[in-house]
């Protein structure tokens, strides 16, 4: 539930994604990052940068909340 509440302010588009659609999408980016670690030896700091990366790729005009970020962490953190 804390990806729906940082997805929250993507708009409509949320109301759409099931839990079990989340829960699949994230196990489908932590296997990807697992990959990244395994074969490169890529650090947590450099996974998040490529993952970063990736977004802003397809969406350039993208903006980031980085407090929003912040807080979703540390629901996350809590729970």
């Amino acid at each position: 539930m804390c990806a729906l509440r940082f997805l929250n302010g993507l708009g409509e588009l949320m109301e759409e994604w099931t839990d079990e659609f989340i829960t699949a999408a994230q196990q489908e980016l932590t296997a990807m990052v697992k990959d990244w670690q395994y074969d490169y030896g890529a650090s947590d700091e450099q996974c998040v940068a490529m993952l970063l990366w990736k977004v802003l790729r397809l969406k350039p005009d993208l903006k980031l909340d980085l407090d929003a970020l912040k807080r979703s962490q540390q629901l996350s953190d809590q729970a």
